[in-house]
């Protein structure tokens, strides 16, 4: 009897006592409960005055077909705007011809392409061949005025910007003579960073006070075939706008934070976006050091396409600073090309100044992909809305943000906004470069930017 109670000891008391120190020894995880949206999830039946749908249908005009039933069968009424988004695979102009027929004349159409995927409340879609969401509204106290131009059009991209907006407010039945709208939404062409004289035209019309949120449409192949899209036309190089008005509140966030490490240096020769030198060094040389020696063996192992994500989670910054003591970072990565191996020199998102000092910023992809609960976290909190008392909302992500994500984590983004959010329908895309505003500084233009808008169901305080 005491060989079998000693062999139970051994057996099972041990090993029990043994698991109970490991554990109170080991330092608690956080684990996220999220999981993958399963296939064909049912759609809410209770309809609100906003409500999205989506597909990954080999076939465009299927994916509309597809798309555009799911969003009108959780919707109150009838639409009258709606903000799509596709991946470049799709034929833009079917899925124009498509969107109109099923949705006639007087829905207002602000669309664009998104890079790899596109989002909903409902998860990340990523077809084989291509990804759609839509987003319809119906509820009659938000007015959109939607606008669509193309840059070749213009002498300059300011008066791109100030053409645009002016276009936008008529749309609304609205004119300069009125109040400027509450916010505006922006859907543009990179332009290396040019982006931001468009954010001039646009201020001189509205103001520089007026929220210019959006990015710039995206590309899965990175080499500009993207498009954006107005119930009008299709553009290859546009600038779409839709400018909001309403009663409800409304919340925005913009956010690009990194750590600021203490590696700087001056851009001592500099164009446009392309820095030549730092500290008068070649600059891919400089950024290398900085980033400890590698970087020409990644792009030589990852390829120039996939080593976006590692440059993302290291990206360059220069300081803003605005009235009153405001002052930002404005980020930006690199982006390198067979050519800027050969001049050893930089390509950016966006432009930096000859003579600025740049810091270099460093991040990892786990607090990358906490962004997605902030973001949302302090767009309520601006708004003064509470999670679930939002009508919709319209969530832009960068593209090399989002490559930066380990593939098989980036579907977690939007279920993480979705979890702060409340299950509110939202449309999502990967964008090229992004617009928003810095409190107490101006709308700017700058890279690896999560921003999202949140309409809310109540009215404005007064």
């Amino acid at each position: 009897m005491k060989k079998i109670f000693m062999l139970m000891f051994l057996v099972v008391i041990i090993p029990v006592v043994l698991l109970l120190l490991l554990f109170a020894r080991s330092p608690q995880r956080f684990e996220l409960t999220l999981k993958k949206p399963a296939k064909n999830a049912p759609v809410s039946l209770e309809p609100s005055g906003a409500a999205v749908g989506s597909s990954v249908s080999d076939d465009e005009i299927q994916a509309i077909l597809e798309a555009v039933a799911k969003a009108k069968s959780g919707l109150k009424g009838k639409p009258h705007y709606a903000y799509v988004a596709f991946t470049v695979r799709y034929d833009a102009k079917k899925i124009h011809d498509e969107l109109k027929k099923q949705l006639g004349d007087d829905v207002k159409i602000h669309g664009m392409t998104s890079s790899f995927g596109v989002m909903t409340n409902k998860g990340l879609h990523v077809g084989k061949t291509g990804s759609l969401a839509i987003l319809l509204v119906s509820s009659p106290d938000i007015k959109f005025g939607v606008s669509g131009i193309d840059l070749d059009d213009f002498g300059s991209t300011q008066e791109a910007g100030k053409t645009a907006v002016l276009k936008a407010l008529a749309d609304a039945g609205k004119s300069t003579n009125d109040a400027p709208p509450d916010i505006i939404l922006m859907s543009g062409t990179f332009v290396a960073g040019d982006e931001v004289k468009m954010l001039d035209g646009i201020a001189e019309v509205v103001g520089k006070e007026t929220p210019v949120i959006g990015g710039n449409a995206g590309d899965e192949t990175l080499t500009g075939i993207w498009k954006q899209m107005t119930g009008q036309a299709v553009y290859k190089k546009g600038l779409v706008l839709t400018a909001i008005y309403t009663d409800r509140k409304i919340g925005w966030e913009f956010e690009s934070r990194f750590k600021v490490t203490d590696v700087s240096g001056i851009a001592t020769k500099a164009k446009n976006n392309v820095i030549y030198e730092i500290d008068n060094k070649p600059a891919l040389d400089v950024y290398d050091q900085w980033l400890g020696g590698g970087l020409y063996e990644k792009i030589e192992k990852l390829g120039y396409n996939e080593v976006v994500g590692y440059t993302a989670r290291h990206p360059l910054a220069r300081e803003l600073r605005g009235d009153k003591g405001a002052m930002a970072f404005c980020c930006v990565h690199p982006a390198p090309t067979p050519a800027d191996l050969a001049a050893k020199k930089l390509t950016l998102g966006t432009t930096i100044e000859e003579g600025s000092k740049i810091y270099l910023m460093a991040s990892n992809w786990q607090a990358i992909i906490s962004r997605s609960e902030k973001v949302p976290e302090e767009a309520l909190r601006r708004g003064l809305i509470k999670s679930k008392d939002g009508e919709f909302g319209i969530f832009v992500v960068c593209t090399g943000m989002a490559m930066s994500v380990p593939p098989q984590e980036r579907f977690k983004i939007p279920l993480l906004v979705n979890n702060v959010l409340g299950d509110i329908p939202f449309i999502g895309v990967f964008t090229h470069g992004e617009q928003g505003p810095v409190p107490g500084i101006r709308n700017i233009n700058a890279n690896l930017v999560e921003s999202l808008v949140v309409i809310g169901k109540e009215a404005k305080e007064k």
